[in-house]
């Protein structure tokens, strides 16, 4: 359904791979990295190994496409995008390994990411979650063209930060002209 490979100016993405756990395992323990994802941080490389598997069969059945971010001048790893499908939109959820932050990779992988999706005959909407407490991601979504449509109360757990009192999340999305 989606491309196994996309690229940008100064990026590639590509479907992740089991041989990429070790740069996953990197960021996805990193407490501060972690901090407003979805999921709880992996406890050792084996946890990582199940999630990037877990990845590939969500792939295979066009559940969720999970690529890899990857600089293109030195073939560095730097984070990971998601596009998840469902009826006529798509959500989106990134991340960024923290020695690369505050290079617009996350912006210029997510500007492709709802390029691509947007150009799909039967996705209309692009859209995500994010924490109130983390502007940074919501900085990256304003740049790429995404509307803050307001506040979602006690909309998702943040297992890194209390794994059983739901937060507030701002809900942004962009939308196909008709």
């Amino acid at each position: 359904m989606y491309p196994t490979q996309l690229n940008t100016e100064r990026l590639l993405l590509r479907k992740i791979a089991l041989s990429d756990v070790d740069f996953v395992f990197g960021y996805a323990s990193d407490p501060e990295v972690t901090t407003y994802v979805a999921w709880p941080s992996p406890a050792t490389r084996e946890d990582t190994r199940a999630y990037v598997a877990d990845m590939l069969e969500s792939w295979d059945a066009d559940e969720c496409f999970e690529y890899l971010i990857i600089r293109s001048s030195d073939s560095v790893p730097v984070g990971a995008i998601s596009l998840v499908p469902e009826d006529h939109s798509v959500t989106i959820g990134y991340v960024i390994a923290k020695p690369f932050w505050g290079n617009g990779y996350a912006t210029e992988a997510a500007r492709q990411i709802v390029s691509l999706a947007l150009a799909q005959k039967d996705i209309f909407r692009v859209w995500t979650v994010v924490d109130t407490e983390h502007p940074a991601s919501a900085k990256v979504l304003e740049k790429i063209g995404m509307e803050c449509e307001g506040i979602l109360r006690r909309w998702k757990i943040r297992p890194n930060i209390d794994p059983h009192i739901p937060r507030d999340s701002y809900c942004y999305s962009i939308v196909k002209k008709t």
